[in-house]
Parts: structure tokens; sequence; C-alpha cells
């Protein structure tokens, strides 16, 4: 081999129904190949390698055909290769993984939960936004322009509900440990379900006191996967938590793992409302929070309500059929008592009544 960088590899183990373990090291070779198969995951193998390990009778143990080089034994291939067969050498098990080792994935979509908190943990050290993007690039988090990929990954809750999860943001939110930013963060690409915001029709306390924020971080956050609850981190969020104000002094910060958007997360600086004598809204909105990455690639703006690219059209599953959803975000509205915000067919709107049922757009950091 010519060097370490030609080629990647998989190491493997199976037991199939006989009881007999196998082992198995993949290693591409053809730069070409490559470049063809890497479009999904490749986990594969090769039949004489299936013989060499097993006298019976030869069987595919994955359907994928790949065009490699197989050995039972790493003798001619250099160490930093084989960190895993090492490691099992020396007594640890051959999947062991170092912890800030995360072998590199063709997209979002390939990596485990605990990989991408590793990458999050990664994130988190760089100094600048621009550090951050060129190493979430390095994982194909992004593509090679560092625009998000729209890609997204399954959930399933423990009611049975499956959540598709996307990525949002990079290096954007403070954690509330003050350790700085979270690497990722994320969003479910629909409506989980219809919810109200409070019990009663009031926005009195915002968020911090609404009775959605108390469901989310409780309810739905222990209906989630156990390895992917543990990994969520709470950051700070940003919002007016006192209900109809007219200063924007009434934002303050709360410590989330789960959460909703603000207007200006979604729209970025908001100006609806200047030249009228209710500029105090835009005052109240634009200090919760700075706009995501994701909403900023669309050409979202608080200027105007274009959506070109329907990313804020959101679909909430009701009776099993899809609908287009009506769904919240955290922003009390300052000019009423007894509205949230909300964003309606993918535009922001004046707010609904916060005892209404309308779709759940929730967020999370890694």
């Amino acid at each position: 081999f010519a060097s370490a960088q030609d080629y990647d590899y998989i190491d493997m183990r199976w037991q199939p129904s006989n009881g007999l373990w196998f082992a198995a090291t993949i290693i591409e070779i053809d730069p070409i190949i490559k470049a063809k198969e890497r479009a999904g995951l490749i986990v594969g193998t090769v039949r004489s390698g299936m013989r060499l390990l097993n006298e019976g009778p030869s069987e595919w143990m994955w359907p994928w055909r790949v065009n490699v080089l197989w050995t039972p034994a790493a003798a001619n291939i250099p160490e930093e290769a084989y960190h895993r067969k090492k490691a099992a050498s020396e007594g640890e098990s051959p999947h062991t993984q170092k912890s800030d080792e995360v072998a590199v994935q063709p997209s979002l979509t390939d990596y485990s939960w605990g990989e991408l908190a590793i990458i999050a943990q990664k994130v988190k050290t760089c100094s600048t936004e621009a550090d951050a993007l060129a190493l979430a690039k390095s994982y194909n988090l992004v593509d090679s322009s560092g625009n998000l990929t729209g890609n997204s990954i399954e959930v399933p809750l423990n009611d049975g509900t499956m959540l598709d999860i996307e990525l949002v943001g990079i290096f954007h939110d403070d954690k509330s440990d003050g350790s700085g930013k979270a690497g990722l963060t994320f969003m479910t690409s629909n409506a989980y379900c219809n919810h109200s915001m409070n019990n009663a029709s009031t926005n009195a306390g915002g968020w911090a006191e609404s009775d959605m924020r108390a469901w989310l971080n409780s309810s739905v956050l222990n209906s989630m996967p156990e390895d992917l609850r543990d990994l969520i981190v709470e950051v700070d969020k940003p919002t007016n938590n006192v209900g109809r104000t007219e200063s924007g002094d009434s934002v303050s910060n709360t410590s989330d793992r789960i959460w909703l958007f603000s207007q200006t997360e979604l729209y970025g600086p908001i100006s609806w409302n200047q030249g009228y004598d209710t500029e105090y809204i835009d005052t109240v909105l634009n200090r919760e929070g700075t706009q995501y990455q994701l909403f900023a690639e669309a050409g979202i703006e608080g200027i105007a309500t274009t959506d070109k690219k329907g990313v804020l059209k959101k679909y909430v599953t009701v009776n099993g059929k899809q609908e287009l959803s009506n769904w919240w975000v955290r922003s009390p509205t300052p000019n009423r008592e007894d509205g949230f915000g909300d964003v309606d067919n993918g535009a922001p709107d004046n707010g609904g009544t916060a005892s209404a049922a309308q779709g759940v757009v929730f967020g999370f950091c890694l």
C-alpha cells in the first residue's frame, strides 16, 4: 500500500446462527470505486474471505459488493489503520473507539448519535465560526460550499412516533454550564404533534413559565431514545419571559435541553413594525437570539416573509394523515396578553392564543 491515505478500512465481527465468530477487515484501495460507492454507507465482504474463515457453505452476510482487498491478518497494513485491532490485542473490545476518534462518513445520516456528540465536542473547541464550519465540512456534515445538506436522521420515540431530525446550526448556541458553544444544533423536520403553549389563554411568564416548556423537558425528553437523550446538553435560550411588554429588558435566559425556536432564530433581524407605534415589538423580538444557518441559507429575512425553499412549511400527522401545520415559536407576542408567535403556512404570524393546540417543532443541541 502506498500510504494510509489511499484506502478506508472497516473492522467487522459477526456471529451467524452456527455460533462461530467471524472477523474481517475491509480495505478500499481504488479511489474511483470509492467515489462511486461512498454515496451510501459501505459495509461489505468478499466470498473468498468468508471461505478462508468458514469451511462450510459460503453465504453472503451482506448484500453489498465492494472492490476491496480482504486479509485475515494485518501484517502488511500500517498500524494507524488498525487501532481497533491493536486495542483488541491489549485486552479491549475490538469495537472500543477512543473518545476523540470518529471515522469520517459520507453524510450526517451515517453517524451514530454517539459519534455526532464526539464531533460536536470537537466543534465546541473551535475558536471561530469559520473554524467550526471547516471542521463540520471535514466530517461531511455540510457540503463543499459549507451549506447544510438537508439530510435527516430518523428517531423513534417511545410512543411510536417517528421523527426526522435535521441539522440546523453549527457553533451557535451557548451551553448553560458556561463552557462555551454547543457544537451542533438540531430540529425536527416536521411537527411532532399538536399541543397548546399554556392550559390557559395567557402568555404571562413567557416561555420560562409555559406549560409547553415543562412538557417538552419532561414527557417529550423522556420519550426519546436513551442513546440520544443522554447526549443532549443544556443551552441558554433568550426569551421575553414577561409576556406583554414594551421593554427589551424583559428578555432573559432559560436553560433548556429541548426548546422551541424564537421568531428571530427563524427570520433573523426583524423590522416588521418599523415606522409604526409598535416598533417596540421588533426591539423585544430581536433580543431573542440570532438566526440559524439553515434559515439564513434559505434566504429568509425579517423584512419580508418569502420562503422560496419551503423550510418553514411543516406538517403534522393527524389520524394517520399529514396536514400542513401552524407551529409555535417560544416568543410571546409583546403587544398581547394571551398569545405566542407562530408560523402560519411558512410565514410569521401575529400569534395564536396560548391555549390553542398547534404544531410542535422543537430543537436540541449536542
